[in-house]
């Protein structure tokens, strides 16, 4: 099992470099951690995902989706 949990992983990992390599630590912020406050700020109506059985997301970005996928 863990086998295939460690290919999962570097498969979610394959690219991320090269995804990710303009962004400056604003935009690398925005694209991990943006939190529902500062996405309506930006864009007004909108706002973390909501996940039905789960909630408000914590984050908008990549961190947000990975909270809750990381336990499973």
């Amino acid at each position: 099992m863990d086998d295939k949990l460690e290919n999962l992983e570097d498969f979610l990992r394959s690219g991320a470099d090269e995804a990710f390599k303009h962004l400056d630590l604003v935009d690398l912020n925005i694209a991990l951690y943006r939190c529902g406050g500062e996405e309506r700020d930006v864009t007004p109506g909108h706002e973390a995902y909501s996940v039905p059985g789960h909630g408000v997301l914590p984050y908008c970005g990549i961190a947000g989706f990975m909270s809750v996928t990381e336990p499973i």
